[in-house]
């Protein structure tokens, strides 16, 4: 993340960032592999972004999926639901993630991720998710997202 200025990064709403992130999940988990191999992990995760320079301290968007039943569940906002895993992590993170162009460990050890649970579970996923890359950037060019496609530069 170092060889570009994250304040050129553009800024999205919390809204905004709940509205692909529930759309690129449900991209995601439309693929039955995907999905069989996360129910097969039966774990709750939760995802926590922030943006306090542009939402705000203390503003955060919350996907929770839960796959612990017949079929994967999301929820957004706070929840009841216990998670078994939630990584923190700043919305330009979450996006540069997946992008493809910062390595999960890497961000961990950097302090960039912030992950709450075993992270041999994450490590787990890790691999379940990867088709998810070009599905995020099919996501936010179906949305008219051009400008976030754009960041960060090759």
């Amino acid at each position: 993340m170092a060889h570009y200025n994250l304040k050129d990064a553009p800024v999205t709403t919390p809204e905004q960032h709940t509205e692909v992130g529930l759309a690129f999940c449900k991209k995601l988990f439309a693929d039955p592999a995907i999905t069989k191999k996360l129910l097969d992990n039966d774990v709750i995760t939760r995802f926590v972004y922030f943006d306090d320079e542009n939402w705000g301290p203390g503003v955060q968007v919350i996907l929770t999926i839960d796959c612990t039943g017949d079929e994967i569940v999301i929820s957004t906002g706070p929840s009841d639901l216990k998670a078994d895993l939630e990584i923190i992590e700043s919305r330009i993170t979450g996006h540069i993630y997946w992008m493809g162009k910062l390595n999960f460990m890497t961000a961990v050890t950097r302090g960039l991720i912030k992950v709450n649970g075993p992270i041999r579970t994450a490590m787990k996923l890790l691999p379940v998710i990867k088709p998810g890359f070009p599905i995020y950037r099919e996501t936010l060019a179906e949305m008219g997202y051009d400008d976030l496609l754009a960041f960060p530069p090759d």
